[in-house]
């Protein structure tokens, strides 16, 4: 109130500078959640669909300098693993996302990463 702020559009995002930070987001698996859910046999049958690729914001991969499809190395640190990185207007500017069934305990979520090409 009595601020001449106007809220930004939905989607209106920077990407980050080259060099800038990102950040690493995944979903929670679904045979996380408890002990019945874990066991139960339906889930027990499913197969992995995950194909183990990583997703960027097409902005944020052209300031990180990778292309499309490219293998890259996610890394905080000395922790890290690599996966092939794929644009999307789904994720985020600045976010990198993988699936929690393939990297399940690599990455906290909001952990500050790196890529570089591998």
């Amino acid at each position: 109130p009595g601020g001449d702020e106007t809220p930004a559009a939905a989607g209106d995002t920077a990407a980050p500078s080259a060099g800038g930070a990102l950040t690493w987001q995944s979903t929670t698996a679904m045979y996380a959640c408890d002990a019945l859910v874990r066991h139960a046999m339906p889930l027990q049958e499913a197969g992995d669909d995950d194909d183990g690729s990583v997703l960027m914001h097409p902005d944020s991969l052209a300031a990180a300098g990778v292309a499309d499809g490219t293998t890259v190395r996610v890394s905080a640190g000395s922790v890290g693993f690599v996966a092939s990185c794929h644009g999307s207007t789904q994720v985020a500017p600045g976010t990198v996302f993988g699936f929690a069934g393939r990297y399940r305990g690599t990455l906290a979520t909001g952990t500050a990463v790196e890529i570089a090409s591998a």
